[in-house]
């Protein structure tokens, strides 16, 4: 037993005697005797302390305004006569070409009730699916718009088109209306270049 008299007991309470570090004292210094700092974590941290259910936490964010129900039913009965003003410039580009104007009126009356329809859509603070669709049918909208005017601006060569078509009989008489046509969209794009 002589022999651990030197050994002290590192499970042992600090003897009352011996010498305490400035770390066990409470007044710890940081480098050139600062005080040291504050700990890194601030109110959003860990409150030492304090139980985890009655931590501060950060304030939740705030709600969205909820849509306005009018403006949301204004939308959606813009966004009908919308489609069906697409869909009439659609099926008005398919027929023969006196008829086949209407498809640019049509269009262009698209656009500007689209437009309209998505700006209320915006104001009424609807998000998704009404608002999302609107701002595709104007995309696709615009590129038909484009094609109808195209179309129109080559009036002449298509007529001539329809009435070679009109008269011919034979596979290759339709043939050659078909090259003519070409031959007249080739000299119309170098009109243009020009």
């Amino acid at each position: 037993m002589g022999q651990n008299a030197g050994v002290s007991n590192p499970y042992a309470p600090p003897d009352e005697q011996a010498p305490r570090r400035p770390e066990d004292r409470g007044d710890a210094r940081g480098p050139h005797g600062a005080p040291p700092a504050p700990p890194a974590h601030g109110p959003a941290g860990p409150q030492w302390g304090m139980p985890p259910g009655q931590q501060p936490t950060a304030p939740p964010p705030p709600h969205p305004e909820p849509p306005d129900p009018e403006l949301v039913a204004r939308a959606a009965r813009l966004g009908r006569v919308f489609a069906a003003l697409l869909l009439a410039g659609v099926i008005t580009g398919t027929f023969p070409v006196p008829w086949q104007a209407a498809s640019l009126v049509f269009g262009v009356l698209a656009l500007v009730v689209g437009g309209r329809a998505l700006l209320v859509a915006l104001r009424s603070r609807q998000r998704g699916l009404l608002t999302g669709m609107l701002a595709a049918g104007l995309g696709i909208t615009a590129m038909w718009v484009v094609v109808a005017l195209g179309m129109t601006l080559m009036w002449p060569a298509q007529l001539d088109r329809q009435r070679c078509l009109a008269g011919a009989l034979t596979i290759t008489a339709e043939r050659t209306c078909e090259a003519q046509f070409e031959q007249d969209l080739t000299d119309w794009r170098e009109r243009l270049g020009r």
